[in-house]
Order: structure tokens, then C-alpha cells, then sequence
């Protein structure tokens, strides 16, 4: 046996050292020392009389550093989203990755050309591609410009998921009162308010728009879920060089402080908020105004970001598995592959947008299906190396010696599904390949989720259940 020797059970990876760290939040408090942020909210800014805040020019807060440190002291540094029927947790705590759809997307999902899809079509197919395949974790709701518009939108929206995937759920919504019909929903289908403040089903996005301005409707949002319990995702989308400064670290400084405002937020108004930090960044503008959203640095920005996060001790979200590209190509598998890579590597818990084109506005549900494949690989690195004397393997090189095969040892046999099983992959010979049909990695793709969406149904909800949901939207 050896001893006092270092194993690494994983690859390790880091973008920023501590002290880089360090210097990225000293001055993320000096942000909202010297510069604040716009909270245009009455209940918020009550919050603050009895502080050491200092509210200017109507509802321009500045905030001393001890407050801001005691407020991140006091957010859990592990919870758990448990989905419907809590088969398929998420358990947000340091360097454990989940991979899932995005939210809040402008324009119709789907990308499916010529296929039509109404919106309830392309959430149900969504869905259902989330709770079929293993390496996707969450699920949201795509918003879209085809869904039902007026009373009962987010109701609809969410019952729909529900029905569709079993997993956890990553939500946004237009308002506070979105909000409460969702959480109210949540609760009936977990048996009541405490049940889901004990094991939440869903998180909540709120969107800061940077430069440092919080929106009425966000902090409404952010008090809401404070006082329910229900976990919350500051989701900051800086566009560097437009709405942040064109350098990483500038835009670190200032994702950061958004973020460190709306925790201190919270915690005014009741400490213990499960809360997540996160980021979408993108660099712009280019030629012709459009915003850049598949450079290398994109990825990198988001890993240091998530260095940053797990040291302050709190659970980070990314954005990955998405592509500026506006089809299913070969632009768009290298940078879902890029952005799946660093997401999983630098350990981020929640990376989102997964399978979505045309620089993260549409979904693709191929891409679902793509990235599925690409994430099994990136785990697949991620596992490592084993060097225990079972896998040096020193007995089998010995016994078949110079000059032998391996191929019908039992260490082979023991040890050749430890190796990734492509499922779209073709490593057919070109002559085979030709042979049968000369089929793309997209033709796969393609027949997969048809045969998926015409086969998988996902376990159903509680017909008494499901009854009483229906009732709520129609109330």
C-alpha cells in the first residue's frame, strides 16, 4: 500500500487564482460603495431606513462593504431541486453540474423548419426530450411569441411542463402575480407550502438590466421568493462593450456586484434565501449591430465567473450548449462543444440554454439531442484516470506477453463498457458507412427524436392531482 501519495479522481481546472479572486470582489464592493444600483422599488428601498445604506436621488443605493459580506453569509451554501416525483435531484452545491434547456427566449422555439409547431407542441416535445434523455437535468419554459397571451398564460405554460418532464424546473415570468400562480400550483402538487419550501420543485430567474438597475417587476420577484423559501437565480446578461466594460474582469466586477445587490435585497427582508448567481455574458457589438455570442472568451468569462461564485460559497449558473449559428451545423457543434466544456469543468451547477441556435434566441430540439451526445463525452473525460492495479493491469500484460492479443481476455471484457457508446457517432468504416445510406450525424439525430416523440411518454401526474391543477387555471 502506497501512502501520503496525491490522486486526482478528476481533471482539475481553474481559470483565476485566490488572489485574482480577491481583487475581482474587493472591487465589486467598491462598485456598490462608490456607485450603487438603481432599485426602483418602494418595498425594497424600506428596507434600507434602518441600514447603513445610503439611498440617493430617489432609489440609488450604496451599500458598505460589512453588509454586503453578512448578506452572503447568509444564503445556504448546499440546497435541492427535486422535480416532480424527486427521482431526478439537483443538488446545487460545489462542483456538482447539471445541464438544462434556457429561459426567456423572444422568439418562437423550436427551429424545426417546416414543421410548424405550435407553441404547446414545442413545449410538450421539449419536455418530453428532457425526461428522456439522462445527461439533460432540468427543463424551462421557453417563452415564446406563439403563447397564449392574458389570463392564465403561466398557468398553462406550467401545467404543460409538468404533464411533459418529470426533472426539475429552471422558470421566469412576466410579473409577481405569474409568480404566485406558479408557486400555488407547485404547492398544491407537493401537499402544501411547507412541503414545497422543504423540497422545491422549480428555481426562479430574475434578470437585472446592467448597468446596475434592477427592474420593479425583478424585485418584486426576488422579495417573493425570500419570503416563500423558494429558491431564486440572479441571472445578470451583461453585453461587454455596450452594457459592461469591454474587458473580462470589468465585466466580472460588475455581473458581481448585480448580483451581491440582490442578495443583500433578500436578506433585508428575510436571511436563508437559497440563492444562486449567474451570468450570461456576450461580447458586442460587431458589423451591423448584431451582438457576438459564440467567442472563446464567452467561455472563458464563465468559468472564472463560476471560480468566483464557489468561493464565496455559493452555487453558480452558466450559460452553454447554445450557438450563434443560425442552424444545426458544424459552427454550431463547436460551440455548444466549447461552451459545454468549460461549463462542466470549471464546476458550475446550473448551465442553461442547452441545444438553443441563432445566438441563444431559438431552441432546437436536434440540438437537445446533440448535446446530449456531447455532454456523455465531456463526462466521460470528466471521470478520469483510474491507477489502482486493477486498471494498470500489469497481471494481463504479463500473461498474454510480447507479441499476444487482448482482445479475448477477461480484462477486456471486464472493462470495454467503461469506454463512451456513441449514439449518433458514426465510426463505421467509409465503405460500411457508404453502404448504408451515408447517413449524417443530423439524419441520426432526426430519426432518434421522431422515434423518441413517438414512443416515450413520461410517467403521468396523479390523476387527483391533475384534476385539481386544471381547476387552479381555470379559477
Amino acid at each position: 500500500m502506497k501512502i501520503n501519495q496525491t490522486i486526482n479522481a478528476t481533471p482539475n481546472f481553474q481559470v483565476l487564482s485566490e488572489d485574482q479572486i480577491e481583487r475581482i470582489f474587493f472591487a465589486a464592493l467598491d462598485v456598490l460603495a462608490r456607485t450603487g444600483c438603481r432599485i426602483p422599488c418602494a418595498q425594497a428601498l424600506r428596507l434600507f431606513d434602518q441600514t447603513d445604506a445610503l439611498v440617493s436621488d430617489r432609489d440609488r443605493v450604496r451599500l458598505p462593504p460589512a453588509m454586503v459580506e453578512q448578506s452572503l453569509r447568509s444564503h445556504p451554501r448546499k440546497f435541492t431541486l427535486t422535480g416532480r416525483t424527486g427521482k431526478y435531484p439537483l443538488r446545487l452545491q460545489k462542483d456538482q453540474v447539471h445541464f438544462g434547456t434556457g429561459v426567456h427566449i423572444p422568439s418562437v422555439p423550436g427551429a424545426q423548419k417546416g414543421e410548424g409547431l405550435s407553441w404547446q407542441e414545442t413545449l410538450t416535445h421539449a419536455a418530453h426530450l428532457a425526461d428522456y434523455h439522462f445527461n439533460i437535468d432540468f427543463l424551462t419554459c421557453h417563452g415564446c411569441a406563439e403563447s397564449p397571451e392574458g389570463k392564465g398564460e403561466e398557468k398553462k405554460k406550467f401545467l404543460t411542463l409538468l404533464r411533459g418532464c418529470t426533472k426539475p424546473m429552471l422558470l421566469s415570468t412576466k410579473d409577481t402575480h405569474g409568480l404566485w400562480e406558479q408557486w400555488r400550483m407547485a404547492s398544491i402538487l407537493r401537499g402544501g407550502e411547507e412541503e414545497l419550501r422543504l423540497s422545491p420543485l422549480f428555481i426562479l430567474q430574475i434578470t437585472p438590466h446592467s448597468p446596475l438597475v434592477f427592474t420593479p417587476e425583478g424585485v418584486e420577484q426576488l422579495l417573493f421568493c425570500a419570503d416563500k423559501g423558494l429558491p431564486c437565480l440572479c441571472f445578470s446578461s451583461p453585453v461587454a462593450g455596450v452594457s459592461a466594460p469591454l474587458s473580462i474582469s470589468g465585466v466580472l466586477v460588475q455581473t458581481l456586484a448585480e448580483g451581491m445587490m440582490a442578495s443583500v435585497i433578500s436578506s433585508l427582508h428575510k436571511p436563508g434565501l437559497p440563492f444562486v448567481l449567474g451570468g450570461n455574458f456576450s461580447f458586442g457589438p460587431r458589423a451591423g449591430g448584431d451582438l457576438c455570442a459564440g467567442q472563446p472568451e464567452l467561455s472563458l468569462t464563465q468559468a472564472a465567473f463560476a471560480d468566483i461564485v464557489k468561493w464565496l460559497g455559493l452555487p453558480v449558473c452558466s450559460t452553454g450548449g447554445c450557438s450563434e449559428a443560425t442552424g444545426l451545423g458544424q459552427q454550431a457543434a463547436m460551440e455548444m462543444a466549447t461552451s459545454l466544456y468549460y461549463g462542466f469543468f470549471s464546476g458550475t451547477n446550473l448551465v442553461q440554454h442547452v441545444g438553443f441556435l441563432n445566438r441563444g434566441r431559438d431552441l432546437s430540439l436536434d440540438g437537445i439531442l446533440l448535446c446530449d451526445e456531447l455532454i456523455g463525452m465531456i463526462k466521460q473525460i470528466g471521470k478520469g484516470i483510474d491507477t489502482e492495479e486493477e486498471y494498470l493491469a500489469l497481471d494481463v500484460i504479463s500473461e498474454i506477453g510480447p507479441g499476444g492479443e487482448f482482445i479475448s481476455s477477461e480484462h477486456t471484457f471486464r472493462h470495454y463498457l467503461e469506454w463512451y457508446q456513441p449514439k449518433y457517432i458514426d465510426r463505421t468504416t467509409y465503405t460500411t458507412w457508404s453502404g448504408l445510406g451515408r447517413k449524417t450525424m443530423l439524419d441520426n439525430i432526426q430519426q432518434e427524436r421522431m422515434r423518441i416523440l413517438a414512443e416515450y411518454t413520461p410517467e403521468s401526474l396523479d390523476p387527483g392531482i391533475e384534476h385539481e391543477l386544471i381547476r387552479s387555471i381555470e379559477l
